[in-house]
């Protein structure tokens, strides 16, 4: 197979993933985003696999850093989905 062919199998692959998959498109915002964006140094990022349930290790780490004083200063974020929002925000 040539080059070309697998090519435009891997675009018409990936461009049926981006319209059927929400999470697939979510990583092309991200990533968008992430390339635009300056980084904040005093912001600590934290998501769960998929954003869906804030708990066991990442809670743990988030509770952790929350918790300590020398890292006070710093704004921490959690990734959820829209269903989780207001139970995060608690």
């Amino acid at each position: 197979m040539s080059s070309i062919k697998k090519t435009w199998k891997a675009i018409r692959r990936n461009f049926r993933s981006f319209r059927k998959n929400r999470a697939y498109r979510a990583r092309f915002h991200f990533t968008r985003y992430y390339e635009k964006e300056p980084i904040d140094e005093k912001a600590i990022f934290f998501e769960s696999y998929s954003a869906n349930n804030f708990s066991g290790n990442v809670f743990y780490i988030y509770k952790a850093i929350a918790d300590d004083p020398r890292l006070k200063e710093y704004r921490k974020v959690i990734a959820c989905n829209r269903k989780n929002h207001a139970e995060v925000q608690s």
